[in-house]
């Protein structure tokens, strides 16, 4: 391009070609045919250099004879380089000359002058006037105490709250376990000796019989002692024939001792061919009498035990109500002992009896959010409107009576409801009234106007302006609780 003498530069785009394909090297190649006289031109089929080129404002043609034969249409850069020219080569205009021909005009006398500066004074401390001053008015709320006595009913499956002083009794269950020890008073025989005697065996047949060592006797009766043969032997022949042997009582004890011609029983299949007689009484067994618990004492273990396990389940009762919540009876209305273990087990000797309970014990309650439910609702139906609301925040409960059942199974009481009620201010009317008025004026017309025990504050602000602002909107009402 540079040793290039022509106007116009066209310069054909090779075919997938990689070089120059982004604007900014159209826009350096441009300004660069620019600064050697040339217009330039793109001939090319690459759609995105036909892109850039259209955005940087340079000519495209697709065909040679298109080129050649059609005329260039200048970029829109060199519209601008040569407005750019044209602007630098026009005389400016002297500002000095300027200056002289305005002072040259028409000017305001002096007294107008004054009367416009004096009226744009006068609206600067007009609008000053009405915007910079502010005002608070603090009125005394008026709180007063208030109670009420409400005649409560705990039903139980009660479904929610009634304003006539009905709510649901609840059910607390509480499962405690505790054990008592007492020295016991009863005693207990244990056999300790065996009995022995002597037995005589008849022969019933006619050939002898042999007896073994360790056969077993008994009486006719039911639970009877049983005795065994301390030797063995045979019985002679013929019917009638006898032979003595000496017993023992197969178990300890005075139960044993039993009367002449008691036992009788053979306990095995020599019954048929024999019979069995004590002729004299069997002696020698005798007990220990050792410490035991009796009946006795396990009664009095289990009242002992029945009134601990009560008193552990209202202290639990207490540890897990919430505050506020009341228990209707100190007595639980069911209880239930779910596990009783005696030691030692009835029937066995020992010195001390112990006495362990797993009681459930379930105790009938008051909610204590239901009974402030019930004061709140039956506070606000005592207000429908006029000059006091309540705060509900300030509510308090005194029981003055312990709740009783009656034969329905309710429990009654009383409850004394406290709270504060507050005056309530009508805060635009208050604006209205004081609007543009002197503070002690609007103080006294407030007092009388809604009927105050105690006189209204009002400060303005800056404390030296006069008057209470006309703007409601730079009023502020405070009202202030006793």
């Amino acid at each position: 391009m540079d040793w290039s003498q022509t106007p116009r530069v066209l310069l054909e785009w090779p075919d997938e070609s990689k070089i120059l394909r982004n604007r900014l090297d159209l826009v350096l190649l441009e300004r660069h045919c620019s600064t050697i006289g040339s217009q330039l031109a793109l001939l090319t089929k690459d759609q995105q250099v036909i892109d850039q080129a259209e955005e940087a404002g340079i000519p495209v043609f697709q065909i040679r004879s298109e080129a050649q034969l059609q005329p260039w249409g200048k970029s829109f850069r060199e519209f601008i380089r040569q407005e750019v020219v044209l602007q630098s080569q026009q005389p400016r205009e002297n500002p000095i000359n300027e200056k002289d021909d305005k002072t040259g005009g028409h000017q305001l006398p002096p007294w107008a002058r004054i009367l416009i500066f004096t009226v744009a004074v006068v609206a600067v401390l007009a609008i000053g006037a009405t915007l910079l001053p502010s005002a608070n008015v603090s009125l005394s709320a008026g709180s007063y105490k208030r109670e009420i006595t409400i005649q409560i009913q705990a039903i139980r499956d009660q479904e929610g709250i009634n304003i006539s002083g009905i709510i649901p009794s609840r059910v607390l269950e509480i499962i405690v376990e505790d054990q008592v020890s007492l020295p016991a008073t009863g005693t207990l025989p244990i056999p300790a000796e065996y009995a022995r005697g002597e037995v005589v065996f008849t022969n019933l047949g006619e050939t002898s019989i042999y007896i073994p060592l360790n056969t077993i006797l008994s009486t006719s009766q039911e639970n009877s002692p049983l005795f065994i043969t301390m030797g063995s032997g045979t019985t002679p022949e013929g019917r009638g024939a006898q032979i003595s042997l000496p017993i023992e009582a197969l178990e300890p004890g005075i139960l044993s001792n039993l009367p002449e011609n008691m036992i009788s029983r053979i306990n095995k299949d020599l019954g048929a061919e024999l019979s069995v007689i004590n002729p004299s009484p069997t002696s020698g067994g005798e007990d220990i009498i050792v410490p035991a618990p009796n009946d006795k004492d396990r009664i009095r273990a289990n009242l002992l035990l029945s009134s601990a396990l009560i008193e552990m389940a209202l202290e639990g009762a207490a540890r897990q109500l919430d505050t506020g919540d009341m228990l209707l009876s100190s007595q639980p209305e069911s209880s239930e002992i779910s596990l009783s273990t005696y030691q030692p087990e009835i029937g066995s000797a020992g010195n001390t009896l112990t006495l362990t309970n797993v009681g459930q014990y379930n105790f009938s309650y008051a909610s204590g959010d239901d009974l402030i439910s019930l004061a709140e609702h039956v506070v606000n139906a005592l207000y429908t409107g006029g000059l006091f609301e309540p705060a509900l925040d300030t509510i308090s409960l005194t029981h003055l009576s312990e709740p009783e059942f009656g034969t329905d199974q309710i429990a009654h009481w009383e409850m004394q409801v406290s709270w504060n009620e507050y005056r309530v201010f009508n805060n635009q009317k208050i604006i209205q009234t004081v609007l543009g008025k002197k503070p002690t004026d609007a103080e006294k017309l407030l007092k009388n106007s809604l009927d105050l025990d105690l006189l209204p504050d009002i400060q303005v602000i800056p404390s030296w302006w006069m008057r209470i602002p006309v703007l409601p909107f730079r009023i502020r009402i405070i009202e202030e609780g006793e």
